[in-house]
């Protein structure tokens, strides 16, 4: 009587621990690119799942004995070599779900774990993702005053000129600066210059111009022969 009841505890903790153990998808996503297709599965305590290819190589499944939390679905694929993905139950006790590809019977898909996930990979690997080039800091050649922490007060401004009367007449400011002055013996002369006018005068002391003789002709008289008989 004890031993059958040893062995009736035992069974009911190793159905414990293995419901505990259990495994469980929470997500399974399709991930498409230009070298090939991914189908990750997401979850807790996954285990190694099955790999079964049937109907001459045209279905290709994969089986998790694991729950599955979320909702199944089917879809058609737009892909020359994948035409139809599935995810769904298989069995309920115990706990079955099935990842199920219809594919050409050429294909060759690879299940490979990543980061705790669980992938069904075709085609090529995608390429790493490239990590920035970190360049290294500059050094500066000279040493450079540091910037100060405070500011000093500033001073008022000075007044220029002998305002205060505190400036010596030489540092009174900048003196103006005049244009120098010319002497008159510096001042070349100028000549006046004649210019010829339209008009000119009459000259002094000039001989008076002899009037011009007139000569005058008296017409010359006719005698008239008319009576000469």
């Amino acid at each position: 009587m004890g031993q059958t009841k040893l062995w009736a505890v035992a069974g009911l903790s190793c159905v414990a621990m293995s419901a505990w153990a259990e495994g469980r998808i929470s997500s399974v996503e399709i991930e498409t690119r230009s070298s090939g297709l991914d189908v990750v599965v997401s979850g807790t305590d996954l285990t190694k799942p099955k790999e079964l290819r049937i109907l001459n190589g045209e279905s290709y499944i994969v089986e998790f004995d694991a729950k599955l939390d979320v909702k199944g679905f089917r879809r058609r694929m737009p892909l020359p070599n994948v035409s139809v993905i599935e995810v769904g139950w298989y069995s309920a006790n115990p706990p079955k779900v099935r990842v199920h590809l219809r594919l050409l019977p050429t294909e060759s898909p690879r299940l490979v774990q990543q980061e705790g996930k669980w992938v069904i990979r075709l085609g090529s690997d995608p390429a790493p993702a490239q990590m920035p080039t970190v360049l290294p800091a500059t050094r500066a050649t000279e040493e450079r005053t540091p910037f100060p922490s405070t500011v000093p007060p500033l001073k008022p401004a000075e007044v220029l000129g002998n305002a205060q009367g505190n400036l010596k007449p030489d540092e009174a400011g900048p003196k103006p600066i005049l244009p120098p002055t010319r002497t008159p013996a510096q001042t070349p002369a100028r000549t006046p210059v004649q210019t010829p006018s339209q008009n000119p005068a009459p000259a002094q002391n000039a001989a008076p111009a002899p009037n011009p003789v007139r000569t005058t002709t008296q017409a010359e008289k006719r005698v008239n022969l008319d009576f000469v008989g």
